[in-house]
């Protein structure tokens, strides 16, 4: 959570200290200055919308013992789940627009400035990614273990979890090979609870883009939120050459990364 602040700028490390050497007796240490560090710039964005019942409606299902529902918190709960439905689909679009919150496609890809840094001119600023799959039964399982040593290999950290779109999640489950024994059944294995991959789970987003997974180290990935625009609903108002009554209801925060290179994607998954 934030509280307040119109953007935020995070220290990001851009190479190793190359002064680290080891040593005896009276070697001396290089002190060489290191340019190891940069600072990447994410702004807060809005998200708001309103709430809005007349009068008329309000006396229509003010008695509790025989209104059939409660039509001001049936608009409240509805406002508030088709805005967290806007940003949670807006979370997962390959460009967002100026005014939206920064996206997976976005933040975890080999190209583009994010966060004020060019990722053409600073290769550490790239995240891992494998381009063009192509036939889950044949390539995935491969892809995904590359992907997944290629992010270990950075040494930032294993990832907590991979998440992918509903098709590509079933070619995964109808890739287990049933007769390997699990520790949990629940977790792996035909008609699985809960699938895992390299021991974290595996998901799916009803909004990822088709033929996308990307796999996540938490660490490196922040959805910060204002502790004021936390899809908040503000009080009712009336105008005063109406009766009627309006509330706006708002969120603010940003999707950031701090390690991009601890980050990875596949692309372009078919059946």
């Amino acid at each position: 959570m934030i509280d307040g602040g119109r953007q935020n700028q995070i220290a990001v490390d851009t190479a190793q200290n190359t002064t680290i050497n080891s040593f005896a007796g009276y070697d001396t240490f290089t002190v060489t200055p290191q340019d190891t560090a940069r600072t990447a710039v994410y702004a807060y964005i809005n998200y708001g919308g309103t709430v809005t019942i007349s009068w008329e409606e309000m006396r229509e299902t003010a008695n509790s013992d025989v209104r059939i529902f409660d039509l001001l918190a049936h608009k409240r709960r509805n406002a508030i789940s088709s805005m967290k439905d806007r940003v949670n689909s807006d979370l997962y679009v390959a460009a967002p627009a100026v005014n939206d919150i920064n996206s997976l496609p976005f933040l975890i890809t080999t190209t583009g400035t994010v966060g004020g840094i060019d990722s053409a001119a600073n290769a550490w600023w790239q995240s891992q990614q494998n381009a063009t799959v192509g036939a889950f039964p044949a390539n995935g399982l491969t892809q995904m273990r590359d992907l997944w040593n290629d992010i270990v290999r950075q040494g930032q950290g294993d990832p907590d979890f991979t998440v992918t779109t509903q098709a590509v999640h079933q070619l995964y489950e109808a890739e287990i090979d049933p007769d390997v024994r699990y520790d949990n059944p629940d977790n792996l294995g035909r008609g699985a609870k809960t699938l895992t991959w390299k021991g974290k789970p595996i998901f799916f987003e009803a909004d990822m883009t088709a033929g996308e997974l990307y796999t996540i180290n938490r660490k490196w990935i922040t959805l910060a939120v204002d502790t004021d625009g936390t899809f908040t609903v503000d009080e009712m108002v009336k105008p005063a050459n109406q009766k009627v009554f309006t509330a706006t209801l708002a969120f603010r925060g940003q999707l950031y990364v701090t390690n991009r290179r601890a980050l990875g994607r596949c692309t372009g998954i078919t059946a």
